[in-house]
């Protein structure tokens, strides 16, 4: 069982960004004994209510400041090495890194400290591998509610290995697409693009594109501006329906209103171009 360490008040402010906090506390909610788990990005995004563009960053950032590492395949132990192979699996460090200073988020005992400190000194120091996961409906082959004492939910479109550069194939650049990608999924147009998410990119660009043909990348970051203008409690859409009736209304809040014109009756002697003055 894990406790929350009362010390994060201290640090509190810095978690409230992109739901750190909130996938912070679902991943150590998923966590076995070793503080290991892998819960998919759509079932974190479901269980905290953020958009998958804001759980990647969360993760990135908790892994940036050594709350978490990812685990390679081949430091994968018991029912971790069943899983396919392209899945992330998550080592919950306990504590976390914030301006220059370590702190705990998780009570451990001193024996549970060294525990995770044997842990932590058979992983690498600095993961290279990129916290960016696809989100996928797909059922995995091996599924974790088969295997027991596992928790989480797996996805099968996860990648634990750095793309090979000499293998990969340079994808077309597409403005629109990029724009896109960056400012609703904070995917960089220099990163790679997994093809669940090409395919949510893909159909938000078919119904930008099918309310305006003409639509530019100014258009949509000109949107991004609105909505955050508009809603600035609320994470970005990137699902196509969302989008396509956000930018309709970020479209008609910025069209001119049309004057009123007040309609006279006929035969209000006032209002009549006839009518002799003597």
């Amino acid at each position: 069982m894990t406790t929350l360490h009362w010390q994060m008040r201290n640090y509190a402010q810095e978690l409230r960004q992109d739901g750190r906090l909130a996938v912070l506390l679902m991943l150590t909610m998923h966590a076995n004994l070793r503080l290991r788990c892998w819960p998919s990005v759509d079932l974190l995004a479901t269980e905290t209510g953020w958009a998958l563009a804001s759980i990647t960053a969360a993760k990135k950032w908790l892994i940036e400041h050594n709350a978490m590492i990812l685990v390679p395949f081949n430091k994968r132990i018991d029912e971790e090495t069943k899983l396919p192979i392209r899945q992330h699996v998550y080592q919950l460090t306990g504590v976390i890194d914030i301006d220059g200073k370590t702190w705990p988020y998780l009570y451990m005992t001193p024996e549970a400290k060294d525990s995770v400190k044997a842990i932590l000194d058979t992983l690498p120091k600095a993961s290279k591998v990129s916290p960016t996961e696809v989100s996928s409906n797909e059922v995995s082959p091996t599924s974790a509610k088969d295997i027991p004492g596992s928790k989480g939910i797996p996805d099968n479109t996860h990648t634990d290995k750095t793309p090979d550069p000499k293998t990969k194939t340079e994808r077309k650049r597409d403005p629109i697409f990029d724009v896109i990608g960056s400012e609703l999924f904070s995917i960089k147009p220099a990163d790679p693009v997994g093809r669940s998410e090409a395919g949510r990119i893909a159909r938000v660009k078919a119904e930008l594109l099918s309310i305006d043909p003409n639509i530019a990348p100014a258009d949509i970051i000109a949107f991004v501006c609105w909505y955050k203008a508009s809603y600035p409690n609320a994470s970005l859409p990137n699902d196509a329906a969302k989008v396509a009736k956000h930018y309709r209304d970020s479209k008609a809040a910025a069209r001119p209103t049309a004057p009123q014109v007040s309609q006279a009756k006929p035969d209000d002697p006032k209002t009549r171009s006839d009518v002799e003055f003597i």
